[in-house]
């Protein structure tokens, strides 16, 4: 006879290990929810820039006269959108899958005012482009921006370098523009510098600790009003190839670049008014490429032009007919045998 109890016990049984096995696979349900949501907010949290980049891009808006940037560089600024959406910015991942601004360009904007201490905090800065407003001051903790290769500094008015500027050791490429520029003795210390570029109304005038600069391989001076001025140690740089001048007011040709004969292979020469160009400058023997923009009233190339056996392309401009040749045979040879590569713009 079957017994009701044994049953009813059995029964109760089956009913606890349903309750059981329901309450453990909930509980580990609960905890895969957990880890899943975690992994969720971190690949969130990856999907921008820490707080402290957005805070020190927001300050450089409301600093720089942001509302009256142009239409698309100011797009997305100060909203919730991802950083890597607003005008202008470049965002890139460091090794743990962290975003970082990298780059900024707000070049061709109606910028004013001060750059802000707190751009310090864009530490990750590759790339750093202001221009195209009146910049009036710069602070010293750009040089904090120890992962800079590339800052380009454009100002309606005159800038003043900090002595800073030399702490950005990874720096590769250095380009400023404005009425007035003071470069601090420290730019020496840039010795990964490869290409310097200087623009101003005013005279310019190069550091003699350009001389450390061993990796420079290009500089290009445009005085537009006023004179260029280049230090006796100059001549010294070891891997200068490339070298464009031009000054209204420049009458005698800087000599001390002779002193580049075994590495100079690219020479420009605008607006210039020197008198004699001296022999000297045929001691370039590497010299590739010339370029001369003649806008005085008499100069003179020397008879040993000949020498310059590498040349390949040679740009000469005289729109005032004052340039005279003391060995025309070697232009006639030479636009002889490489008529492609002679321009001589109303000469005589």
């Amino acid at each position: 006879m079957k017994n009701k109890n044994s049953d009813i016990t059995v029964s109760n049984n089956s009913n606890q290990n349903l309750l059981y096995n329901f309450t453990k696979i909930f509980k580990m349900n609960r905890i895969l929810f957990l880890i899943i949501f975690l992994i969720s907010s971190n690949n969130f949290y990856s999907q921008d820039v820490p707080t402290s980049e957005r805070n020190a891009l927001i300050t450089i808006f409301n600093t720089l006269n942001g509302t009256n940037w142009n239409t698309f560089l100011k797009s997305n600024w100060k909203t919730n959108n991802p950083v890597s959406t607003w005008g202008g910015i470049s965002v890139d991942t460091d090794l743990n899958g962290q975003l970082h601004v990298t780059e900024i360009d707000l070049v061709d904007n109606n910028l004013k005012g001060n750059i802000p201490i707190i751009i310090k905090d864009l530490s990750y800065l590759r790339k750093l482009y202001i221009g195209s407003g009146n910049i009036s001051s710069i602070p010293n903790e750009i040089g904090n921006l120890s992962n800079l290769n590339d800052l380009l500094l454009i100002s309606s008015g005159a800038i003043q370098i900090p002595s800073s500027l030399g702490n950005l050791n990874n720096l590769n490429y250095l380009t400023l523009e404005a009425t007035s520029i003071d470069l601090p003795s420290t730019l020496g210390n840039l010795t990964n510098l490869r290409a310097l570029s200087l623009f101003s109304s005013n005279s310019l005038q190069l550091p003699s600790s350009i001389e450390n600069l061993i990796n420079l391989n290009t500089i290009i001076l445009n005085s537009s009003s006023s004179s260029i001025f280049l230090p006796s140690t100059f001549g010294n740089l070891p891997n200068l190839n490339s070298i464009s001048l031009s000054s209204p007011l420049m009458s005698s040709f800087p000599t001390v670049i002779t002193n580049l004969k075994n590495t100079l292979t690219s020479l420009t020469i605008e607006k210039n008014k020197i008198l004699n160009l001296p022999s000297e400058v045929t001691t370039l023997l590497k010299l590739k490429y010339f370029s001369f923009y003649y806008y005085g009233n008499f100069t003179s190339f020397p008879p040993d032009f000949s020498n310059l056996n590498l040349l390949e392309n040679i740009i000469i401009n005289d729109p005032n007919k004052k340039i005279t040749c003391e060995n025309p045979l070697f232009f006639f040879l030479f636009s002889k045998s490489k008529s492609d590569f002679l321009y001589w713009s109303n000469h005589k």
